[in-house]
Parts: C-alpha cells; sequence; structure tokens
C-alpha cells in the first residue's frame, strides 16, 4: 500500500508535465516508424512553471501564499493522518523564509532551486535521481544523504 502523502506528492509531479506534451500512440495496428520528423520528448518543467503549479494546487484563498491548513487540505482532506500535520509543519520551518507562518512563491521557487540539483532552471528526471529523497531534503527532515544520528 502506498504512503498516502508520497502518493499526492506523485499526483501532483504527474499534473506538473509540460501541457505540451503529447502522449504516444497506443493502437496495437499503429503503423510502424516512418521516416518523417522525431517527435521530440517534451521538456521537464522550470522551476517556475512547478512553483506556479503549487500555487494553482494549494493555495485555495488566492492570498498568494500557502498555509498549513490549505496544505492540509489537499495532502490530507479527511484528516486520517497525524503524520502529515508533523510532516507540514516541518515544511513550513525550512521552507518559510519569513517566519509569517504561510509559504510565499518566491518561498517555493528558492526551495525548488534547492532541488535543481544541475542548475539549469528544469526539475528533470536527474535532479531526482533519489526519487522521493529529493522531497525529503526538501523538506528538511533528514538531510540528503546525512546519516541520522545513533544511526
Amino acid at each position: 500500500m502506498p504512503i498516502p502523502i508520497a502518493a499526492k506528492f506523485l499526483a501532483i509531479a504527474r499534473d506538473i508535465k509540460s501541457p505540451d506534451a503529447t502522449p504516444p500512440a497506443t493502437s496495437a495496428s499503429a503503423p510502424a516508424k516512418s521516416a518523417g520528423p522525431a517527435v521530440k520528448p517534451a521538456a521537464p518543467p522550470t522551476v517556475a512553471q512547478v512553483a506556479d503549479k503549487i500555487m494553482d494546487r494549494f493555495d485555495k484563498n488566492d492570498d498568494q501564499a500557502i498555509s498549513a491548513a490549505e496544505l492540509n487540505a489537499v495532502l490530507d482532506p479527511k484528516d486520517k493522518f497525524a503524520r502529515i500535520d508533523k510532516m507540514v509543519a516541518n515544511l513550513l520551518d525550512k521552507v518559510d523564509s519569513s517566519d509569517d507562518g504561510l509559504i510565499s512563491k518566491s518561498e517555493w521557487m528558492t526551495a525548488l532551486n534547492r532541488l535543481d540539483k544541475n542548475g539549469d532552471g528544469y526539475l528533470s528526471r536527474p535532479d531526482f535521481h533519489h526519487g522521493l529523497d529529493s522531497l525529503i531534503a526538501l523538506v528538511g527532515s533528514l538531510p540528503h544523504h546525512e546519516i541520522p544520528p545513533g544511526g
């Protein structure tokens, strides 16, 4: 059974895909490869596009900032998982640099730029080669590749 918060983050990541991406043909009767121009793979989303999608997804009151309540409303709408509250509080603590209890788009951009390992301005597969560890590193609950105390 997948971890609920991980499933939510993965669903959001799928929503972030570039809008100009075209799905491949799945028909069994599709013709063989033609000698025509090759279909270019969709470009990964930019850090700004990801920040925009996060704001669209979580900022329900359109105040250009995301609160813990707004994060919880999307990640755990039925309030079934106590751990999510702790994770959201930790995310706010690490990403909210202004200490106002809200995460603005610029604060998201700063946090997402930390995920952009190669510094190209896009969040591509190489930036997430450690999967959910990248998200854990963003939240800051365990610094990336650091051995936990006593471990």
